[in-house]
């Protein structure tokens, strides 16, 4: 059985370079690092993977970074966040889950989603009440993944669904 090969966008990122880094170390996966520029290249350093180069949010780009690839983690965040880039945002889920080889994605949220305070009474998973920009537009993001007619699997909030 061959290895799952698992494309991190997003990978120059907080969030992205340290699951690039684990993922590596951990020697089960061959990790593809997808970052925007050669900077954000640079700054992951010495990695157990492979780095390519170029925008997900280009449907041509998407095909080759994406080429592979059996899983996405996408912790990709447009720049100008959160209502400038959203066309950018879209345009990274759709291509994530029109990606010929992906089977199986991951999306990033944040606990923004349920506001600046965790409180039952006013929210939940089930009914997430966001208080920013910010939360919103990571909300709508969740709400896209869920929506997508893809046969890939995608991952949102910890529920498979296809």
């Amino acid at each position: 059985m061959s290895r799952i090969r698992i494309a991190v966008t997003g990978a120059a990122g907080g969030v992205g370079s340290t699951l690039v880094k684990t993922l590596g170390e951990s020697g089960e996966y061959d990790v593809v690092a997808i970052v925007r520029n050669g900077l954000g290249a640079c700054t992951l350093g010495q990695v157990n993977a492979e780095i390519r180069v170029g925008s997900v949010s280009d449907p041509e780009a998407s095909r080759q970074l994406l080429a592979g690839c059996s899983a996405v983690i996408n912790c990709a965040l447009p720049k100008g966040w959160p209502r400038s880039p959203r066309k950018v945002n879209d345009a990274i889920l759709r291509n994530i889950a029109n990606a010929a080889d992906v089977r199986a994605a991951v999306h990033f949220s944040s606990v923004a989603v349920y506001g600046q305070c965790v409180d039952p009474r006013l929210n939940s998973f089930e009914r997430p009440r966001p208080t920013s920009e910010y939360g919103a537009e990571k909300l709508r993001s969740e709400s896209i993944c869920a929506q997508r007619p893809c046969t890939s699997m995608c991952q949102v909030l910890g529920t498979w669904i296809s």
